[in-house]
């Protein structure tokens, strides 16, 4: 997985099976904040987008930190790794 935005690039990491990483920003007070990941499987590749300011309504509920984290479903094979 390699995941990057406008200003940082956050690397290259070799996830294996029930390994995670994490992804930690701060949002950007004046402009956009946005993140991208590309994902590859075997000969499969995807390109997705993690975040984006434009697009997202951030609600912690009054908290300095929010946490997401994909549903199986949204990540399955067919829907991510599928072209």
């Amino acid at each position: 997985m390699h995941c990057w935005s406008h200003d940082d690039d956050l690397g290259v990491h070799m996830l294996w099976m029930d390994n995670e990483w994490q992804l930690k920003f701060g949002k950007e007070f004046l402009g956009r904040t946005h993140f991208a990941c590309n994902m590859q499987h075997g000969n499969k590749e995807k390109t997705v987008d993690v975040y984006d300011s434009n697009n997202e309504e951030l609600n912690c509920g009054g908290r300095r930190h929010c946490h997401w984290l994909p549903a199986y479903s949204q990540l399955s094979k067919k829907s991510l790794l599928e072209l």
